[in-house]
């Protein structure tokens, strides 16, 4: 009777920028994971090639498109919390945050 091999715990860490590959990739966080026995895939985003340059096992993220209404709905949220912010704490500082509204016509 064939014995079952275990298997591991998978842990999938998602690099959206290069501040996350920083953080994770450029530390032991990978050595220290395996040591503990997980089976860590990185889900890469940056232009970086993890596998060539490290030799870590990536599935590269081909879009990332999320919509066109997306960034208008982000900035919009941004500046009315800063608005609610600036009232809140009657302090004028949060309106240094305020940049202006981005615009892709010619």
């Amino acid at each position: 009777m064939e014995q079952k091999k275990a298997l591991k715990p998978k842990v999938f860490v998602v690099f959206l920028n290069s501040f996350g590959l920083r953080n994770s990739a450029c530390t032991r966080f990978k050595e220290l994971g395996e040591e503990q026995g997980f089976d860590i895939t990185y889900w890469n985003n940056t232009v970086f090639n993890l596998e060539q340059e490290l030799g870590y096992p990536e599935m590269k993220i081909a879009s990332t498109f999320t919509g066109l209404k997306k960034p208008v709905l982000n900035h919009t949220r941004k500046r009315v919390e800063l608005a609610l912010s600036r009232k809140r704490r009657n302090n004028p500082f949060y309106a240094t945050y305020i940049f202006p509204l981005p615009c892709n016509s010619p």
